[in-house]
């Protein structure tokens, strides 16, 4: 099935603009070489996510926004005519009324931007229908949690665990060369 707003001149421009898709680890770093992504500003715990790069093809990221107006439009026209939708659709005027037309037309143009290097990158052709699920990992796939922590004191690392013989809330004098003094460690035993 062809992605909605993708056609023969957008394919063209794509295979020959990008040439393998296999040269980008995934769906997001295609969107971001073609200036889809927004740019970010954040500082410490705050994100703030802005307007798109607008880095990469601008040939490419116009045809596929241009393309993603038109599935928009497509769409509003089926749901007045009492058509079902996809799910694609479905999200996507959903967000056109809560965010506008253009900032959809944009968020369209990432989300099938991104599933088109899927659909590439695993050989199988394009399903709007597509919900992308992980598998629930067993527990022994879960990565080893730490059996000690490490306290830091003066810029010197003790691994407590080399201090289990003390107490939790401890102190301890640990000696080192003979040219410094001797440094007080606290230490947190874990149990």
């Amino acid at each position: 099935m062809a992605a909605s707003g993708v056609g023969l001149i957008t394919a063209t421009a794509l295979s020959a603009g990008i040439g393998d898709f296999a040269r980008f680890p995934s769906g997001r770093h295609f969107a971001s070489a073609l200036g889809l992504t927004p740019r970010e500003y954040s500082s410490g715990g705050t994100r703030k996510l802005g307007r798109i790069t607008k880095q990469g093809d601008v040939f490419l990221r116009t045809l596929l926004i241009h393309g993603a107006r038109s599935a928009l439009i497509v769409a509003a026209t089926a749901r007045k005519r009492g058509q079902p939708l996809d799910r694609t659709q479905q999200w996507a005027l959903a967000l056109a009324e809560r965010k506008g037309h253009n900032k959809a037309a944009v968020a369209l143009a990432n989300k099938v931007a991104r599933r088109l290097w899927a659909s590439e990158h695993h050989g199988t052709s394009f399903d709007p229908e597509h919900i992308s699920r992980r598998e629930p990992r067993p527990a022994s796939f879960l990565p080893p949690q730490p059996q000690h922590r490490v306290t830091h004191h003066s810029n010197i690392a003790v691994p407590v665990s080399s201090l289990l013989t003390l107490q939790a809330s401890t102190h301890a004098s640990v000696s080192v060369p003979e040219t410094t003094k001797p440094i007080t460690i606290l230490a947190f035993v874990a149990a």
